[in-house]
């Protein structure tokens, strides 16, 4: 049984179904649908509308006047709650009651500050104590020396010897008057040839190891006689590149000490490329005139280049003029012999060998 609450506003009947959550209302015959709401929503205006229509009822049922014939009729009938619904009479419906107004909705409660504990005091430093006082540094005591040992006094020197007197110097001799130099004679210029030599004066020298043997120093030099011109003029008429005559040893033999014998000599004549050739290894002194004096040739065995010196060793031999012809004195020419063309070129060597009877 679905409860039925009849419930008299303004001497009309109301009937309300609590179950289905529905409210009709006879209003001519016209059944009105109340409006559909969310549970929480019908909920509280059930309650609200609920607890409106309790106190309507009470003011009602008070206020209701007992001779209305529906009032004595349900008042007869004892109409039990659970009973059926008793068909209504139309009757006009009341305007609808106003919803009453929602109630405000409580402000929001302020969230409370969020409690932090107080911060725990810092415990204050502890005082630093203070520095140790630095002590005083020991004086350093002073050096231990020993007493410097007195200085002998300097012995006295002695007083310096008198010097003698200087002795008179003798007076200058007279200086002879100088001899006047007489003039230089003019080098006549020769035209330059391939292959040339000269001889270095002053160079040339004898070497005599026997007593039977003496140089005649005169007769060193260019041979400017008669004779060495006459042999000079006919040797350069074969040999034009013959330039000039030059006697480098003049010797002088003592017969009776030679006893018969052959006696040894060295002779050294220094000579000068003056040339624009290469004297080659070959190059040699030969004899071309009187006896070989056991020298008829010798080779130079070197390189001489032009403006180079070369000094010619001559091992000479003296034979014993108790042979031959007799005559006192000996004549012996050498020339130098290009290694190449076979050319004789340079000076004319001479020697000459004077025999002495005494």
């Amino acid at each position: 049984m679905v409860p039925i609450e009849v419930i008299y506003q303004n001497s009309q009947r109301v009937v309300t179904d609590s179950a289905s959550m529905m409210e009709e209302t006879m209003v001519t015959g016209t059944v009105v649908p109340s409006t559909v709401t969310t549970a929480a929503e019908t909920s509280e205006t059930q309650r609200s509308q609920s607890e409106t229509m309790e106190a309507e009822i009470t003011t009602t049922t008070t206020e209701a006047p007992s001779g209305t014939p529906e009032v004595q009729e349900l008042q007869e009938a004892e109409v039990p709650v659970d009973a059926a619904p008793v068909p209504s009479v139309p009757q006009p419906v009341p305007p609808a009651q106003p919803v009453p107004p929602a109630e405000p909705v409580p402000p929001a409660q302020p969230v409370p500050p969020a409690q932090m504990p107080p911060a725990e005091p810092v415990p204050p430093a502890e005082p630093v104590p203070p520095a140790q006082p630095v002590p005083p540094a020991q004086p350093v005591p002073p050096a231990q020396m020993p007493p410097a040992e007195p200085v002998p006094p300097a012995e006295p020197v002695p007083p310096a010897e008198p010097v003698p007197p200087a002795e008179p110097v003798p007076p200058a001799q007279p200086v002879p008057p100088v001899q006047p130099v007489p003039p230089v004679q003019p080098v006549q210029a020769r035209p330059p040839q391939v292959l040339a030599a000269e001889v270095i004066h002053g160079v040339t020298r004898a070497d005599l190891w026997h007593p039977a043997l003496l140089a005649d120093p005169s007769g060193v030099g260019a041979a400017e006689d008669e004779t060495m011109k006459a042999s000079l003029q006919a040797v350069s008429g074969s040999f034009p590149k013959i330039t000039e005559a030059f006697r480098f040893l003049r010797l002088l033999v003592r017969k009776h000490h030679l006893d018969g014998r052959q006696v040894p000599l060295q002779a050294v004549v220094g000579v000068v490329n003056t040339g624009f050739r290469i004297w080659n290894k070959q190059t040699s002194l030969k004899l071309i005139h009187g006896l070989g004096m056991g020298c008829p040739a010798m080779q130079t065995s070197q390189t001489v280049h032009p403006g180079q010196r070369l000094d010619l060793t001559l091992q000479l031999e003296v034979p014993n003029r108790g042979q031959g012809d007799g005559n006192p004195m000996m004549r012996t020419m050498w020339v130098l012999v290009d290694g190449d063309t076979d050319e004789p070129f340079g000076p004319l060597f001479v020697m000459e060998t004077i025999f002495l009877s005494g």
